[in-house]
């Protein structure tokens, strides 16, 4: 296959992907997605294991000698840790909008860059 046959197809499976965000929200909110996220903790590792199994298969099995087969292999490939990351997600409850951001990889508690204060009329 020739570089810029590859190149499109790639990028082309990457809008693809990025389109595909939509159909797994809609199945995550589906009432399959909610057996799966209503599954015990060891169930959906399972179920995870399963996913990752059969994306590994078809990477191993699946060419990429013609766009259509590697457009195929690209999307589908995305889809387990796409759905699995759905189905392990934890419901978080919304932060407020000027409440205390905590950034991981500094352990430190940092206030927005702006926080916009009523004014309480003081000193008028």
């Amino acid at each position: 296959m020739k570089a810029g046959i590859r190149a499109a197809t790639v990028i082309a499976a990457a809008y693809a992907r990025s389109a595909a965000e939509r159909v797994y929200d809609a199945g995550d909110d589906s009432s399959i997605g909610a057996q799966l996220r209503g599954l015990s903790p060891l169930q959906k590792r399972a179920v995870e294991l399963l996913l990752h199994t059969a994306s590994a298969l078809l990477d191993a099995k699946a060419s990429e000698a013609t766009p259509l087969t590697l457009f195929v292999k690209q999307v589908l490939g995305d889809a387990s840790s796409e759905i699995a990351r759905r189905m392990l997600a934890v419901n978080e409850a919304p932060r407020p909008d000027n409440s205390t951001v905590v950034h991981p990889w500094s352990l430190r508690a940092r206030r927005p860059l702006l926080s916009i204060q009523p004014q309480t009329g003081e000193g008028e």
